[in-house]
């Protein structure tokens, strides 16, 4: 079993724990992009991703891409494949950037406004630290398949 899990880039159970952890939060919330993207499409509402906001057929095309992207990603996973790594971290990597970004320009604007919301955005900083923590562990895992 050790010989198996070098060969996928493992050097520890803990570090097949983590990659399954990452990759599942990666196709919950992909799966959750593509059903939300629909539904805007449908219902003519906002899809907001953070720094993202769009309506109607282009929040179709934005939400299918990176639900695509990050369902690729673990299909990818599933067969063992070194890019899959890469596609996740990626994706990770939009949220970090799209969500992070939009809790420091609500931080910058209104920091007083931003402090009296504190559950919302920690729920944020939480989302925020763990698709960071994901796209850690698959690009790490990325690196050890090279």
């Amino acid at each position: 079993m050790e010989s198996r899990l070098m060969s996928l880039g493992f050097r520890h159970v803990s570090g097949v724990i983590l990659a399954i952890i990452a990759y599942s939060w990666i196709a919950g919330t992909a799966l959750v992009v593509l059903v939300g993207s629909f539904f805007t499409f449908a219902e003519g509402s906002n899809l907001g991703l953070g720094l993202i906001q769009v309506q109607g057929l282009p929040a179709l095309v934005i939400g299918g891409a990176l639900g695509c992207l990050g369902v690729t990603a673990v299909v990818l996973a599933w067969k063992r494949r070194a890019a899959s790594a890469k596609l996740a971290a990626a994706y990770c990597a939009v949220f970090v950037v799209c969500i992070g970004g939009a809790v420091l320009k609500d931080l910058f604007q209104s920091p007083i406004a931003w402090l009296a919301v504190v559950p919302e955005q920690t729920s944020l900083l939480v989302i925020i630290a763990v698709f960071l923590l994901s796209g850690m562990c698959v690009w790490k895992l990325a690196r050890g398949r090279q």
